[in-house]
């Protein structure tokens, strides 16, 4: 028994004595290769301070494209495989790497074939690649709709309830499908969704919705179905919504004070040129034109109408103290200048002559709070006779069956253009001849006739994207002195304009602040910061 344990004691001892041997020899291969691997890497250390130019201590500066390393020694491989390999410093023109990760500079020494360089260009890091040229960003934010659905006519139904200072609304949108889809997206902001459906008006059959959500930021709704939309097939899409009447944008709440120191409030909108979308969902581009028929819900009494690009068709006493006003269809045109207006306005009217031949007369009416109706009686006459004038200059007659303006008591802009329904700012439109000075006149007639410039251009014709808003007010506002020139000859108004705006605006583009008058635009704060006085006169000069 002792023998067998020495036996089996003397074999432990001779394998564990091998064992540490070949731990040893292990070691010291290792340790020759990471000291050939450190020699390796201060060889390359020192190739490449040999080939490349001396630099300073100082703050490192990225060289341009233009600028290259020189090339290494033949022995050294440019392998850059996908997903491995140290990609180009930035502005080289080579890069280094090992296709096998060895720690020898020369690949031919340890029999292992190179690989052939990845061609890169200066700067561009090949296990990064980017977009071919053209094509857009993915991450890029896209404010524009598809272009695969069109809206052909909008059944506004919009109740602004006076008190609460909200308003509630439906609207029905037919629409064309050019492509195949399951998804409609249309603009949206600020607006509680109430519900949707979506009808196939051929086969009379609903529509299943997956779900809907909104953009904030693209001010978007997307409506995600279950089913394909078809081209060639007649579709609506029904939404209903609430929204608030507060600010001074979309459809929102004014009030003013009668001579009894009453307060009176009414409703109003303006759309221009992204608001259109805080009062009902719809297709907010200026080149997706649509018919509009639009019913207002108005108080009943009260003194109390209601107005809207079109003449009204018919009234309805639907009960509860509210009347539902009903108006005839429009032509087709962009969102942005459809308007509604809910208010106890007087007026005063008179006819606008056809002038050229086999074009009927319609009215004209001002309208303004009763108590400063009166101030209307220049804008009316001097908004005649240039309506007949552009009528005659133009030869095209004005599309629509009536034209009326509106001095509102809030109102963010100077004025705006809804075709059929222009609206004012109050000191744009009231003159009172016995208080009034002759700078407050020429303003009235020179706001006038520019906002009815753009029944033609800007309303009958219409810039496709807003880059080429000058188009818009760039003519309106030269026209606008040829038109007031009519009116009053003795004004010298086309001398005016050299001064008041052609050097002006000069004088502006010649700073830093100046910009071309076609500016790529995209988001809705873009589009507005493009109502300038070089979109303006600029564009008129």
């Amino acid at each position: 028994m002792l023998l067998l344990t020495a036996k089996n004691i003397a074999i432990f001892f001779g394998l564990a004595t091998t064992a540490f041997c070949i731990s040893t020899i292990v070691l010291a291969v290792e340790k020759a290769d990471l000291e050939n691997d450190l020699q390796d890497a201060l060889d390359k250390l020192d190739m490449i301070s040999t080939a490349s130019p001396p630099t300073t201590q100082t703050t490192p500066s990225v060289p341009s494209s233009s600028e290259t390393t020189p090339a290494p020694p033949s022995s050294v491989t440019t392998d850059s495989t996908t997903g491995g390999g140290s990609g180009s410093s930035t502005g080289s023109s080579s890069t280094e790497s090992s296709s096998t990760g060895s720690s020898s500079t020369d690949s031919s020494s340890q029999g292992t074939p190179t690989l052939p360089s990845w061609p890169t260009a200066p700067g561009v890091d090949p296990t990064f690649p980017t977009l071919p040229p053209g094509l857009p960003n993915p991450e890029a934010v896209v404010y524009r709709l598809p272009r695969e659905i069109r809206p052909i006519k909008y059944k506004l139904y919009i109740h602004p309830d006076l008190v609460a200072k909200t308003c509630t609304g439906t609207v029905s949108i037919q629409i064309e499908i050019d492509v195949v889809t399951n998804l409609i997206v249309l603009n949206a902001r600020a607006l509680k969704i109430e519900g949707i459906s979506i009808l196939n008006m051929m086969a009379r059959m609903r529509i299943r919705i997956k779900k809907f959500y909104f953009s904030e930021e693209r001010e978007m709704l997307f409506i995600e179905l279950e089913e394909l939309l078809y081209t060639g097939m007649p579709y609506v899409v029904s939404i209903s919504y609430e929204c608030d009447l507060g600010g001074l944008t979309g459809i929102y709440h004014s009030s003013y004070l009668d001579p009894t120191g009453k307060s009176r409030s009414i409703a109003t909108s303006k759309f221009e040129p992204t608001y259109a979308r805080q009062a009902f969902p719809c297709f907010d581009e200026p080149d997706m034109k649509a018919m509009f028929a639009i019913t207002v819900v108005r108080p009943t009494g009260d003194g109390y109408h209601a107005l809207s690009n079109m003449n009204v068709e018919h009234e309805e006493d639907i009960g509860n103290g509210l009347t539902e006003v009903h108006f005839a269809e429009s032509e087709p045109m962009s969102t942005y200048l459809a308007c509604f207006i809910v208010s106890d306005f007087a007026f005063k009217e008179k006819d606008v002559k056809g002038v050229i031949a086999n074009v009927p007369s319609f009215k004209m009416r001002v309208f303004a709070t009763p108590a400063q109706v009166d101030k209307v009686d220049y804008a009316l006459s001097v908004g005649v006779g240039i309506t007949e004038y552009y009528i005659e200059y133009f030869n095209i007659s004005y599309p629509l069956p009536k034209l009326d303006m509106a001095a509102i008591p809030d109102f963010v802009s100077g004025a705006m253009e809804h075709w059929g329904l222009v609206t004012y700012r109050e000191t744009a439109l009231l003159y009172d001849k016995t208080i009034s000075s002759s700078a407050n006149q020429q303003r009235v007639a020179t706001v006038v006739a520019h906002e009815l410039a753009h029944m033609w251009f800007g309303n009958l014709v219409t810039m496709k994207w807003w880059n080429d808003l000058w188009l818009n007010e760039g003519f309106a506002s030269y026209i606008e002195y040829k038109g007031v020139a009519h009116i009053h000859p003795d004004w010298d108004m086309l001398s005016q304009f050299l001064i008041a705006d052609l050097h002006g605006v000069m004088k502006l583009d010649a700073t830093l602040a100046s910009h071309p008058i076609v500016q790529t635009v995209e988001s809705p704060n873009q589009i507005t910061e493009l109502f300038d006085s070089i979109t303006y006169s600029k564009g008129a000069s």
